[in-house]
């Protein structure tokens, strides 16, 4: 995933795909780096932010929708 990835567009269903996705590579490059099979540390720090970035996003659409229906 590019650092420039637009959450923004991506439908909530997408949106949880990718976070279940990038779960998932967090949890494998985290394995194979306790195995010693992997030395590419700096992907934890991309894959963390990458899921941050997401569930900013979700949460955002979620206090709009809130918001709508207290004011509506």
């Amino acid at each position: 995933m590019k650092k420039e990835e637009d959450f923004v567009s991506l439908s909530n269903e997408e949106l949880l795909s990718k976070l279940k996705e990038t779960k998932e590579a967090l949890f494998k490059i985290r394995l194979e780096i306790l195995l010693g099979r992997s030395k590419q540390v700096h992907l934890i720090r991309k894959y963390r932010r990458n899921i941050a970035r997401i569930l900013t996003e979700l949460n955002k659409r979620l206090r709009e929708k809130l918001k709508e229906k207290s004011n509506g």
